[in-house]
């Protein structure tokens, strides 16, 4: 039987005071949630969101991660309620082992990243949830001026921001040998892929190469905090050195955190109750719809038909398919250009207010952007920074993904967010 041992590390970097990430290793489980929404609160939705997927012990299950997911970003929106709290959020990237399966579930929200090392080759599992990676899946940016970017910290998806949750799932198969890495921006912000890479390929410890990563970003900047949780893959292990291998974790948490890990070791009972209140999200795959059984009408009788004339029955036929393929040519591509032209939503000014509108900015042929939610926000509230972001009219394929941007706006008050 396979099981994932391994280590977590967390530390501020070199420039930030604070510590907003937290990092967890439990048996067959880790996660990092790196918090948004200055200095409380970003601590707070982090710290919430670990101490619940720190429940995750016993039976582990696909579903059983995803709904542990979703108490996390239901219990840190229920604490932003607090004013003193209003506006946090918290990243989330985990990896699970399923019980007596050869099968690991990642799920990801935000911007934090999942890798996974296979025969010496390192694979990026996640997609940034971030303005910068829709800027570069959209061509309007490279991936090298994203590294750059001013607004490389604005995340369009986070925990504790609403009660709908869109989260990204990854099931992937597991063999000894394999190894997990999460990590907050922290790290791959300063230090390069391939160094990662050669790293994770060439120390066979755990706990050396997540020091040895952390210190790289220390001296790479240490610009913000920095949480690496290393997991690999192995075949069944004394659980001895499991126990070791969280202890060692918990030497390497700050005091805030450690409290996260009591239940390392626990039993089931302690873990969060799974039961789901929402249902899966949609870009989690479901299941093929199952054929119709609906009853099927009788077959009609043949025809008494008149023996056709081949050459008139070809000239027609053909006459036929052209007909009918010109009707489908103009069919697809007025659905598509309708489709392109109004599946999008984009931020813009309207009459001195922030609004959100339906379609693409100017309109595509006969499609015109629609008003469809008017924010509320003044233009006057935004920042120089947040006004330049205002006018790049960014496309977002959700409505909640082009709320989130409008909401990280740069205000006079607030200055640059916390990312």
């Amino acid at each position: 039987m396979l099981k994932m041992t391994g280590v977590a590390v967390t530390h501020p970097g070199q420039i930030r005071k604070t510590n907003q990430d937290r990092a967890l290793y439990s048996p067959n489980v880790g996660a990092v949630a790196d918090g948004m929404g200055g200095h409380q609160g970003g601590e707070q939705a982090a710290a919430i969101t670990i101490d619940i997927m720190s429940g995750l012990t016993g039976s582990l299950s696909r579903e059983r991660l995803i709904d542990t997911v979703r108490a996390a970003n239901k219990a840190v929106f229920d604490e932003s309620e607090r004013p003193e709290l209003r506006g946090m959020g918290t990243t989330i990237v985990a990896a699970a082992l399923h019980a007596g399966e050869a099968r690991i579930t990642m799920i990801n929200v935000g911007d934090s990243r999942g890798y996974r090392l296979r025969d010496g080759a390192l694979e990026q599992v996640t997609v940034d949830h971030s303005l910068v990676e829709e800027l570069v899946r959209q061509g309007r940016i490279t991936e090298e001026d994203a590294l750059t970017h001013p607004q490389r910290n604005i995340v369009t998806r986070a925990l504790g921001l609403g009660t709908d949750l869109e989260i990204d799932v990854f099931d992937l198969d597991a063999r000894h040998g394999d190894r997990v890495l999460l990590c907050s921006d922290g790290l791959f912000n300063e230090v390069d892929v391939e160094v990662i890479a050669e790293k994770l390929r060439s120390i066979p410890e755990p706990d050396s190469v997540a020091d040895v990563l952390v210190q790289l970003a220390c001296e790479g900047g240490g610009r913000d905090n920095i949480s690496v949780v290393l997991l690999d893959v192995v075949d069944d292990e004394d659980p001895a050195a499991i126990r070791a291998a969280a202890e060692a974790t918990l030497r390497r948490m700050p005091p805030a955190a450690a409290s996260v890990f009591d239940a390392v070791g626990g039993d089931a009972d302690n873990a969060v109750d799974p039961n789901p209140t929402d249902q899966v999200p949609t870009v989690i795959d479901d299941d093929a719809e199952p054929e119709s059984t609906a009853a099927r009408p009788a077959p009609r009788p043949a025809r008494s038909m008149q023996e056709p004339d081949p050459v008139v029955d070809a000239d027609r036929s053909r006459s036929r398919w052209v007909a009918l393929a010109v009707v489908i040519t103009f069919l697809v591509a007025f659905l598509g250009i309708s489709f392109y032209g109004g599946n999008v939503y984009f931020a813009t000014e309207e009459s001195g207010e922030v609004v959100i509108f339906k379609g693409r900015p100017g309109g595509l042929l006969w499609v015109d952007p629609e008003l469809e939610v008017e924010t509320g926000v003044p233009l006057a509230d935004l920042a120089p920074a947040g006004v330049q972001q205002l006018e790049q009219e960014v496309e977002w394929t959700s409505l909640t993904d082009a709320q989130t941007f409008v909401d990280q706006l740069d205000r006079v008050e607030s200055g640059e967010p916390d990312g």
